[in-house]
């Protein structure tokens, strides 16, 4: 089989990579018989179905056999999505405001960006990645359990995101080209004006700046594997390992070396099953749950 050919691809990504989906320049997906392709060197738009995020990669990447140079999404080398900071500046003023406010809030097994439970209201923060056909079609659909479960939603949308459809569903803030604290500020005070038009608030973003880079490094933290695993530095093999635990989301695909502290025995296991299961040294017995 030509392995520039999308049926060589296809069954590859079906062996090594199951969660990465390659889209076409309209964003539909390739398939066998459908999409347009030229070759598995080019770069495309590829759809992670772990987390609904899409990046642009060669898919090659996620195909080759060397497991240290081969391509997954963040969800899974780290067990998350990075957190634009746009969105991590709206989650602080809300919280620091409203002490309710939650991120990353799940509702029928979809992530939700913020909810503030106090006002019943939903925020997506919508970048770049949301101009694509695929997420217009997700965040339709997130659109609908909003509503289904009686909840407000505000979308925050960068320059070149479509409007969806139909309006009447969602309230949209549509962000300028210029990129500048005092516009953003001004973004903020729509969405307070949204929620309580009666009180007014204060935002300085170049005064709050570090609390808002802590508060980014305090949530990526909480979804750590030192985080969910108390101990896990004590089992860390530091020098096989290229990332720390603190690096690693407690859900992540990679697998990782461990050294027990007891015998010195070391392994390879999977971080999402250390979460699950724990760790079980088999020469001495010495655990870790």
């Amino acid at each position: 089989m030509n392995v520039n050919s999308r049926e060589y691809l296809l069954d590859e990504l079906n062996k090594k990579n199951k969660n990465i989906i390659i889209l076409d320049n309209n964003g539909k997906q390739i398939t066998k018989t459908n999409g347009e392709f030229d070759n598995i060197f080019i770069s495309h738009m590829c759809l992670c179905t772990n987390c609904h995020r899409i990046i642009e990669a060669r898919p090659y990447s996620f195909i080759i056999e060397d497991s240290l140079k081969r391509r997954y999404c963040s969800c899974v080398t780290h067990g998350y999505s990075n957190i634009s900071l746009r969105e991590i500046i709206v989650y602080y003023y809300l919280k620091k405001y409203f002490n309710d406010t939650i991120h990353d809030f799940n509702i029928d097994g979809y992530s939700f960006d913020i909810f503030i439970p106090k006002f019943n209201t939903v925020i997506e923060y919508d970048g770049k990645f949301h101009q694509h056909n695929y997420n217009i079609e997700l965040d339709n659909q997130k659109n609908d359990i909003c509503l289904n479960h009686g909840y407000q939603i505000i979308r925050i949308r960068e320059p070149g995101c479509p409007s969806l459809i139909p309006k009447q569903k969602y309230i949209e803030i549509k962000l300028l080209k210029e990129n500048s604290t005092l516009i953003f500020e001004n973004c903020l005070r729509q969405i307070f004006e949204i929620l309580d038009s009666l009180n007014k608030y204060e935002f300085n973003i170049n005064k709050d700046i570090l609390d808002i880079f802590k508060l980014k490094g305090d949530l990526l933290y909480q979804k750590s594997l030192a985080y969910r695993i108390k101990n896990i530095t004590e089992w860390w093999d530091y020098e096989n390992n290229l990332k720390t635990p603190q690096e690693i989301g407690a859900k992540s695909g990679q697998k990782v070396w461990l050294k027990c502290p007891i015998c010195g025995r070391e392994w390879v296991q999977i971080v999402k099953d250390i979460t699950g299961d724990g760790i079980y040294c088999k020469k001495c017995g010495s655990h870790l749950s």
